[in-house]
């Protein structure tokens, strides 16, 4: 990992053999720094901050961590706004995963005129490996670049050009894997799967408005997971907030796993529209 997360005890691994044990805590400190192949960043004493002013929509490529609360809290808080706003961004901030943070910092944040957001979020990782279901007429591949057709996909699933700016910009990540199910030629659905170290992370699972309720979302899940398998020994997840989603998620093979730490935004209002 390039950005230690400060958790506690640093790099928590134990193996067996060739293979680490599954650990939430490890993984969560992947998941901070997983933004890092679509972004920038600058450092601070009270921890990081992400921006990328080519595209400041993104939510996931223009918000800061707060991964040290012994600082003076007011003051980390005051510095996130003035470099967001320095670059016309909204200044956001998300979960460092570290025990009370939000209780610790909702009265800094307040202060400063932020809006939290609790998700009821869930994060999933396969236990189940079940072999690929493909329907007929449909075919699965990597993408290397996003086509038009790709793009109208990503517009359909109420995304915009936020998230087509970070898939561009992921695309040149050599971790970084974009899957397409096509029908009849036609792209249907997408999900990727970055590698990281010891754990891959699933994303950008979307399918187009024409093809949904005919479960391609769910047959290229299940390759997605098959491909992984055949190309990686890395404990397998994501996190979802969507009930039906989940349902999904959990039928090819995934389960929720339980951690003691909220998923959380926390954002100054603003009238530009912006979007995750």
């Amino acid at each position: 990992m390039r950005f230690n997360a400060a958790a506690p005890g640093g790099r928590i691994f134990r193996s067996i053999g060739t293979r680490n044990v599954f650990d939430p805590a490890r993984l969560l400190q992947l998941e901070l720094s997983f933004c890092e192949s679509f972004t920038n960043k600058a450092v601070r004493e009270y921890g990081v901050l992400y921006f990328n002013s080519l595209n400041p929509q993104s939510h996931d490529s223009n918000h800061a961590l707060i991964l040290n609360t012994r600082v003076n809290l007011d003051s980390a808080i005051h510095d996130v706004v003035e470099f967001y706003r320095s670059r016309r961004i909204t200044p956001r901030i998300y979960p460092s995963f570290i025990s009370s943070e939000l209780d610790l910092l909702r009265p800094y944040l307040a202060s400063r005129g932020f809006t939290v957001q609790v998700y009821a979020s869930v994060f999933m990782r396969v236990v189940d490996n079940r072999p690929p279901a493909v329907q007929a007429g449909i075919s699965v591949r990597r993408i290397s670049r996003l086509t038009d057709e790709v793009m109208e996909l990503v517009h359909t699933d109420e995304a915009g050009d936020w998230t087509i700016n970070v898939l561009k910009t992921h695309l040149n990540d050599g971790r970084f894997h974009l899957l397409g199910l096509f029908h009849s030629g036609r792209c249907a659905s997408i999900a990727s799967v970055k590698i990281m170290d010891g754990y891959s992370r699933v994303d950008d699972v979307k399918t187009h408005v024409a093809f949904r309720g005919r479960h391609f979302g769910t047959d290229l899940m299940r390759y997605l997971i098959a491909y992984h398998r055949a190309i990686s020994s890395n404990y397998l997840y994501l996190w979802a907030t969507n009930p039906v989603a989940i349902r999904m998620y959990k039928n090819v093979g995934f389960e929720v796993f339980e951690f003691d730490r909220p998923t959380w935004s926390a954002h100054i209002e603003s009238t530009s529209g912006e979007k995750l």
